[in-house]
């Protein structure tokens, strides 16, 4: 079964306050980057009207690039562009969805800042991406005026609210936690930038199969300032929904955080049925919402949710509110819940006792599950470039560490796994053993690309180390990329390879037998034939969409009865490949979907989850016809 919603939806309940931790994280591999300052990229773009000439868009660059760099000063480095590689996808898909998908981790922080001309107003939309922690800012900001002299100062307002100073988590002590801020040692007071009572978000960084790290946010878990930063460092209070917010698996490099721009204001909180990836409401459950802590003091409110499952608090609660949610007097979740101006927090509960047993090791599964997914797809990209590199010692490098990384991840994978089939184990988690498969296949397929790329290894030593012929070297160099390109049902490439090898004088008996072979196999064997194979190599695998893939379904499924017909088993190797790729992309388009808030998101994800099913039946067959057909 693939993942086919938002990481929200299946942040499964746990039962926790403010837990003890007595021990003291690792963070030699992360730099905490205290001298260096902020490289503060804002993106603008104004749209096209007539008001809006190019002596207006430069004089709002300008203004805007200038109050922040005042404001900032030595902790940051400014600069105001006017195109970014993102900003086409922040164009189409509008600063929600195209900020969700983003988990690029660099130096840099960006602020994209939409400027739009409607109705006799200047309308502004602005979120920011911070590198430093792979987090986006949580809410879209708006704002309008009709003077445009003061377009830029109100969207330098707006960023303000979000700039965020980012940290790096240290020791724990209890409940306390040291986080040393980025830029602490520049000799600038950042006592405007954070304040005692505001919230941090958590972000856990791994080291995957690649060079680069990657980044999660850890669901329901904040840091609470408690005292004004002191140099570099500030005080914080650890607040999670669940009993171990912050473990330490074998990749697990550390871990991040971002101040939030919080407010003082009203509660709104949703919630819904956690096994309804839907998210279907839960009415008529009681909220109990606090403002200092779950233990610390008596709850201030008490609330049934109605029936769309949504609460509104009467007081207003400053940076974040503690919320118990009940069943008569069953406890069903303590969640810390961030306050943002009037946005609508989404949480999800179980109200069944049997699975809140199980809550934060099903939270763990999925964390585990993304970092496999993560890893394959990491590891398919340096198959790939490294079909495109020349044979050289840099080739050969990247190869090496390639195949240590893999192997490295998989030995952590496969640790992660066996923790949680023994705590899966044990009473009152029964059932989540057979969860675990989808994880064991994906280990599965790192095993084979690990196979992979000791193969290739193997030969580009041999080219590089034996054979001083440049002609013989080059000739290894595409042996071995088309070995690669056969395993990832690339046979025409492969193809081409060969007969370069054979074209360039390298021709033997035994390559002359491995090109007609090949040719022979991939020769359509009638009309159907041949646009069977060109929709499997050339329309399948690039379909982008949930709607796009269902459409076309059937038609896949009768381009491998066509292969099927004719004995071809070189095509539907085609089709597993294909079928990672599509997963995947059904992933990510999930992830930045709002079914509850938006009619068209909740029909995209009724279909996602109509059409992940079908997808993997279809893949087993495959699987099974060319387990079962022995080659010709």
């Amino acid at each position: 079964m693939i993942r086919t919603l938002p990481f929200a939806l299946s942040c499964w309940l746990g039962l926790c306050s403010c837990f003890l931790f007595p021990v003291s994280l690792a963070r030699a591999a992360l730099d905490p980057e205290t001298t260096k300052p902020y490289h503060f990229l804002v993106v603008l773009r104004i749209a096209e009207n007539r008001l809006a000439t190019p002596v207006f868009r430069e004089i709002v660059e300008r203004e805007l690039g200038d109050s922040l760099q005042a404001a900032l000063g030595d902790l940051a480095q400014v600069k105001v562009v006017r195109d970014h590689p993102l900003l086409k996808e922040v164009e189409a898909k509008g600063l929600q969805l195209a900020l969700n998908g983003y988990s690029v981790l660099s130096d840099t922080k960006i602020h994209f800042v939409l400027i739009d001309y409607r109705n006799g107003y200047y309308e502004i939309e602005a979120r920011q991406y911070d590198g430093f922690t792979g987090l986006a800012s949580p809410v879209v900001r708006h704002s309008s005026t009709a003077d445009r002299q003061l377009v830029a100062r109100s969207a330098a307002l707006l960023i303000d609210q979000d700039f965020g100073l980012a940290g790096t988590v240290g020791q724990i002590k209890g409940d306390r936690i040291d986080i040393t801020l980025r830029g602490g040692a520049l000799g600038v007071p950042l006592g405007r930038w954070v304040q005692v009572g505001q919230v941090f978000a958590v972000t856990q960084i791994t080291q995957g199969t690649g060079h680069q790290q990657r980044s999660f946010r850890m669901p329901w878990t904040l840091l609470q300032v408690l005292e004004e930063p002191k140099n570099e460092v500030c005080r914080c209070r650890l607040l999670s929904r669940w009993q171990n917010p912050l473990p330490q698996e074998p990749s697990v490099l550390g871990y991040r955080c971002l101040k939030l721009g919080t407010t003082q204001g009203r509660l709104r909180l949703r919630l819904v049925r956690e096994n309804d990836k839907l998210r279907t409401p839960v009415p008529a459950v009681q909220v109990r919402i606090g403002a200092r802590g779950f233990d610390v003091d008596s709850n201030l409110e008490r609330i049934s949710t109605k029936q769309d499952g949504l609460v509104e608090s009467a007081i207003r609660y400053d940076n974040v509110a503690f919320v118990e949610v009940r069943d008569g007097e069953k406890l069903l979740a303590r969640v810390p819940v961030e306050i943002l101006d009037d946005q609508t927090i989404t949480c999800p509960v179980n109200v069944s006792s049997e699975t809140a047993a199980q809550g934060e090791l099903l939270h763990r599964r999925q964390q585990w599950l993304r970092r496999v997914n993560e890893s394959l797809e990491v590891a398919n990209n340096l198959v790939n470039d490294l079909n495109r590199m020349q044979s050289s010692e840099s080739a050969l490098a990247r190869a090496q560490a390639g195949f240590q990384a893999i192997q490295n991840e998989m030995g952590n994978l496969t640790t992660e796994r066996d923790n949680l089939r023994a705590e899966g184990a044990k009473d009152g988690q029964k059932g989540i053993l057979l969860s675990l498969t989808e994880g064991a296949e994906g280990i599965q397929q790192l095993e084979g690309l690990r196979t992979k790329l000791q193969g290739f290894i193997a030969d580009l030593q041999a080219s590089l180390t034996e054979e001083k012929d440049p002609k013989r070297q080059k000739w290894k160099e595409l042996a071995a990329k088309a070995k690669l390109l056969e395993e990832e049902a690339e046979f025409d490439k492969a193809i081409e390879f060969y007969q370069s090898i054979r074209d360039g004088g390298g021709d033997t008996p035994q390559l002359r037998e491995k090109i007609e072979t090949l040719q022979r196999a991939r020769a359509p064997k009638n009309p159907a034939h041949a646009k069977a194979q060109a929709f499997i190599y050339e329309t399948w695998p690039k379909l982008e969409t949930a709607a796009q893939i269902n459409a076309r379904l059937n038609e896949a499924r009768q381009a491998f009865e066509t292969c099927k017909e004719v004995g071809d088993r070189f095509a539907p190797q085609k089709l597993l490949v294909a079928y990672r790729l599509l997963t995947t992309r059904l992933e990510k388009e999930s992830e930045g979907l709002n079914p509850e808030a938006k009619e068209d998101d909740r029909k995209t994800t009724e279909l996602i989850i109509a059409l992940a099913p079908k997808l993997k039946e279809f893949n087993e067959q495959v699987k099974e016809y060319l387990r079962t057909t022995p080659p010709k």
